[in-house]
């Protein structure tokens, strides 16, 4: 009877729980296919892998669906990572995003043209923690699958427009864990150059 009970009140407080929403991108087998903002295929290299997969509120204005493709070590300890989040602005608002601000260089991977930024930061993944923050949830949905996320990383951080309207956005983070927070002649063209060859768009 003990058994019984507690079997049925396992359906009753998950059945209070409220649901995740739906990811409207799938991903098999390192590829990623998104239907929408922008249309297109993802295809990340074998040697990384894929984590999964979140739809996350930003801040209460603007919402987005979140992928991560990870190379860790056997302790679990992320080396490198591709962070593909497909992002949109709520109706509530009129925001748009604008970059002017962040001095950025062309990348073009596949057919379409990003603007990239590189950095170098302690603490990456944990540098932003206000509740509600797309970084937050990353560090958050990272470390419930079990990775560890401290270090030093360098970062290429790509943004693309799918339309006129500035209020959607594809961004794609392509980092590696660094020894510190030097920056040597070359190290954005390094990062780049890897970013790059990890990832295809057809």
């Amino acid at each position: 009877m003990r058994l019984t009970a507690l079997f049925v009140l396992g359906l009753t407080v998950g059945s209070t729980l409220p649901a995740q929403p739906a990811l409207e991108r799938r991903v098999t087998r390192g590829t990623l296919v998104s239907q929408a903002d922008p249309a297109g295929t993802f295809v990340i290299d074998s040697s990384f892998h894929y984590a999964g997969g979140q739809v996350i509120d930003i801040l209460k204005v603007a919402g987005a669906e979140q992928h991560f493709f990870i190379q860790a070590d056997a302790k679990r300890a992320i080396r490198r990572f591709y962070w593909i989040q497909f992002e949109h602005y709520y109706p509530s608002n009129t925001a748009t995003y604008d970059y002017s601000g962040i001095p950025q260089q062309p990348v073009q991977i596949g057919r379409l043209q990003f603007g990239g930024d590189v950095r170098v930061r302690e603490h990456y993944f944990t540098m932003d923690q206000r509740p509600g923050s797309d970084s937050k949830a990353a560090e958050t949905f990272l470390r419930a699958k079990g990775y560890v996320v401290d270090g030093t990383f360098a970062t290429l951080r790509l943004f693309h427009l799918p339309d006129d309207t500035r209020r959607r956005e594809l961004m794609i983070i392509y980092g590696e864990v660094r020894p510190d927070t030097s920056a040597p002649a070359g190290l954005a063209a390094e990062i780049t150059a890897r970013a790059q060859a990890g990832l295809r768009i057809p």
